[in-house]
């Protein structure tokens, strides 16, 4: 009853912590978002130093125990980076990745219409739907586009969804599609331990601990089809989740 009790006390502290860093951080970046023309995000470094110290905020209030581990440090940029899905505290994770590196997201169409959250996905990233296959299509063209143009990181999660029962499902293929198109890299993200400490759907924060790895990027190869490449990156991602 005690450890209840103070799991409680501890997950209302984060919440706590998180509406202050999203008044002191988040509530001037929206303002600077809106200000900054869309075709000029990418290049308002301010942003990208903002949305640094937001997600910083939001792992340090977590209290969560966060060990990165990186396989090389020579990491791409510009590079698209690809991540297993277990919780909405990825999100926090994959941006503290980026540094003040200028990036967007694809995300679930469906953010594209909640409120306030909305707000910053139309700004920051683009929406998939999963179910229109001529809108994803012409999503997937924009973000390679955009990629080229401003020399920024894309962050995917391929998997389509959360899942928080330890393993790595089947990937959608697109970021194959990205990788051939806009020339760039795959740097592969597996998080684990993050649906433990913050599942789906709950209000409480768990002391478990998150490790982060992060892989040697992957090229897809002459010839090598979309398919085959995405299987060679989802392969990574099986060595890890067996462990």
């Amino acid at each position: 009853m005690q450890n209840k009790f103070f799991l409680i006390l501890r997950s209302c502290l984060t919440y706590v912590l998180f509406s202050l860093v999203m008044l002191c951080v988040g509530v001037p970046l929206l303002v600077l978002l809106f200000i900054t023309p869309k075709a000029y995000i990418q290049k308002n470094i301010l942003i990208y130093w903002l949305l640094a110290i937001l997600f910083r905020g939001f792992i340090y209030a977590s209290f969560i125990s966060f060990k990165i581990i990186k396989q090389t440090e020579n990491i791409p940029f510009p590079a698209i980076y690809v991540a297993n899905h277990q919780s909405a505290a990825d999100i926090a994770v994959l941006g503290y990745l980026q540094g003040v590196q200028p990036h967007f997201w694809f995300y679930w169409d469906r953010f594209s219409h909640t409120p306030f959250f909305s707000l910053y996905t139309t700004r920051l990233g683009l929406g998939i739907t999963q179910a229109d296959a001529r809108h994803d299509a012409r999503t997937l063209l924009q973000g390679i586009m955009l990629m080229k143009s401003q020399q920024c990181n894309s962050i995917i999660f391929p998997e389509g969804g959360r899942f928080n029962d330890g393993k790595v499902h089947t990937f959608q293929c697109g970021f194959a599609l990205l990788a051939r198109k806009a020339g760039m890299p795959v740097v592969p993200v597996y998080i684990d331990g993050m649906g433990s400490a913050y599942p789906p759907h709950s209000f409480l924060l768990y002391p478990e601990k998150v490790t982060v790895t992060v892989g040697e990027s992957f090229s897809i190869s002459e010839g090598e089809s979309d398919t085959d490449f995405c299987k060679r990156v989802h392969a990574w991602f099986d060595n890890y989740s067996a462990l």
